[in-house]
């Protein structure tokens, strides 16, 4: 998730030479990776890291469907 959500900055197709509202969902997804983290190796918050670690999951799936807009790649590669 972090060499994903780190690679997403030198992708900017919607707006050449600028970022978009999904690069907001990249950064969301490092600060969550890096709460989960802090949470299990350095609180040792079980409770902590799960619920971030879930946090990060739904926005992986959140921005796994939005990938499927209609008029974007996804969209056009798989179902147009």
């Amino acid at each position: 998730m972090i060499v994903t959500a780190g690679s997403s900055f030198w992708i900017q197709s919607l707006n050449p030479g600028h970022y978009s509202w999904i690069h907001l969902l990249a950064i969301w997804t490092l600060f969550s990776l890096v709460m989960a983290v802090r949470a299990i190796r350095w609180r040792r918050d079980r409770p902590g890291h799960v619920a971030w670690m879930v946090g990060t999951y739904v926005g992986l799936l959140i921005a796994g469907g939005l990938a499927f807009l209609p008029d974007r790649l996804l969209w056009r590669v798989f179902l147009g």
